[in-house]
């Protein structure tokens, strides 16, 4: 198993995620775009909605679940422990079951007033697309997620290949049939439940399996307080990653404005993935593995490139979305959706700008601080949950806009304080600083072209300018170490062009 996580296993790992992301991200951007024109803004709006609250129903099982099998397992295989990870798997597992039955009766209690506005369906058939949609894709995450900690994120990227592109054709059936919101959410249904038997029918092709027995007393201890706070850290953060301002939404301003702030949320965390989805993936396992080696000596590296390599990658994602916002959603969605742009503005510039976030937030659940997320998560949510009640029922979109801003940046430097503090590990701050100037030279040039045109499509042109005078402006400012390049140079070897490029921009400078 110790094989699944040396360095080119990694980077195979990482491509097979990338992969996947890029398949989920094109085939659910359509389905989105599809929904909202089969649909219309008022039943679009609601459909989000139901959608957003099975999100809710699946954090509610899963909890800190996923991110605690995929610790402690790979932390087993890391010191050559297979017994105890599947022990590990087998106690999570147990854990699920409790955790989903909470939740489902819970959800039965709050259903009434969760309703999305203007619902006609009637609340039983609310209740079991949420409850049977967000249940099944509980199952898919937990069991995927420890299948990471084995090493195999084949899986995962299987399960949503094929499930994009069932859910692809289905949606575009029932579009040219013309059919109502019920059918789209027996749809949602469907493809949760096939997401949790796809996955049962791929891990038992493997040799991961669940045991019982006990765990050994000293981890057993650790995983019981990094559980613990790891499900106040994750219910925490699922009420300070919009969920106040979409809950407020729908009281107060009516489907359209939740749909129109969902739609923006949804393409910037969508763009997101696709640049850092496979670095996400390999971030936690690595460092888990790396720790279960040599304790935190080991991390500072790790943190340190993943540093660089998200900061660049959020500063590509948003500046293209800036420049191709208008053109995107027009393209996309239709004019109807006008008021997207502007929100998809603001929430891809600061998601571009945290993306580097989880780079602090793998550092210090790896390193068992999980008590001190907890506590920075409080402070976010509170932030969050203060500016929503304040801003959105006086300014509706513009107001849920403004508090999803403020609160996700001050969460971004709280956590990054707190960690390189706690921690005691040190930021490529030079590297930082000429990255940040090569996104200043290529916004004026992208600037420059943009307002030298006319049209939404001169976007389109600005964004590529952008993004070209980003990876040129990286090279010139030295940006890039040689291991990096060697490590690009290990993706590339199977295409020449791709390394003949990569040997023409090395020559441009490297550290």
């Amino acid at each position: 198993m110790k094989s699944a996580f040396g360095s080119h296993a990694l980077i195979r790992s990482a491509l097979i995620v990338t992969g996947a992301t890029y398949v989920t991200y094109v085939t659910g951007l359509v389905i989105s775009m599809l929904a909202a024109r089969g649909l219309g803004p008022a039943d679009y709006g609601r459909y989000s909605y139901v959608v957003w609250l099975s999100g809710m129903v699946v954090v509610a099982c899963t909890n800190g679940l996923t991110t605690t099998g995929i610790k402690f397992v790979a932390e087993c295989l890391g010191r050559g422990d297979g017994e105890a990870a599947a022990r590990v798997y087998g106690l999570l597992r147990r854990y699920f079951m409790l955790s989903t039955v909470v939740a489902c009766l819970a959800f039965l209690v709050l259903a009434r007033f969760t309703l999305p506005d203007g619902w006609e369906g009637g609340i039983g058939l609310f209740a079991v697309v949420v409850l049977a949609s967000g249940v099944a894709k509980a199952f898919y995450l937990l069991h995927s997620s420890v299948a990471k900690g084995y090493g195999n994120f084949g899986i995962e990227a299987n399960t949503t290949n094929i499930l994009g592109l069932v859910g692809l054709v289905a949606t575009i059936g029932l579009v040219v049939a013309r059919r109502p919101l019920e059918s789209y959410l027996e749809l949602l249904v469907v493809l949760s439940i096939c997401h949790a038997l796809l996955t049962f029918f791929f891990i038992r092709r493997t040799a991961i399996r669940p045991a019982q027995g006990p765990i050994e007393a000293a981890m057993a201890r650790r995983l019981r307080i990094h559980l613990a706070w790891t499900v106040m850290l994750v219910l925490l953060a699922t009420f300070s990653n919009r969920t106040v301002e979409t809950f407020l939404l729908n009281r107060t301003a009516g489907a359209e404005a939740v749909g129109f702030f969902i739609i923006a949320a949804t393409i910037t965390r969508g763009g997101a993935d696709l640049l850092v989805n496979g670095l996400t993936a390999v971030l936690i396992p690595a460092m888990a593995h790396s720790y279960g080696r040599g304790g935190a000596a080991g991390l500072n590296p790790i943190l340190s490139n993943s540093v660089r390599y998200f900061l660049f990658m959020g500063l590509v994602l948003a500046g293209v979305g800036v420049f191709c916002a208008e053109l995107a959603i027009r393209l996309l969605y239709g004019p109807e959706y006008a008021p997207v742009v502007n929100v998809f503005r603001a929430m891809v510039v600061i998601a571009g700008l945290t993306l580097m976030e989880g780079a602090f937030n793998a550092l210090l659940t790896t390193a068992d601080h999980q008590r001190l997320r907890v506590i920075l998560t409080v402070v976010a949510v509170t932030v969050s949950a203060v500016l929503a009640f304040a801003l959105v029922p006086r300014y509706g979109l513009s107001g849920a806009v403004a508090a999803h801003l403020i609160a996700k940046m001050v969460m971004f430097t709280t956590i990054v304080l707190t960690a390189t503090r706690t921690m005691q590990v040190r930021l490529p701050w030079r590297e930082i600083g000429r990255q940040f100037a090569c996104a200043m030279v290529a916004a004026a040039l992208a600037a420059l072209v943009w307002w030298a045109g006319d049209g939404a499509w001169i976007g389109l042109v600005a964004a590529m300018v952008y993004a070209v005078a980003m990876v040129i402006c990286s090279f010139l400012f030295k940006s890039w170490s040689a291991q990096d390049l060697e490590m690009l140079a290990q993706l590339t070897t199977r295409f020449p062009r791709a390394c003949w490029l990569l040997a023409a921009l090395a020559r441009l400078g490297v550290r």
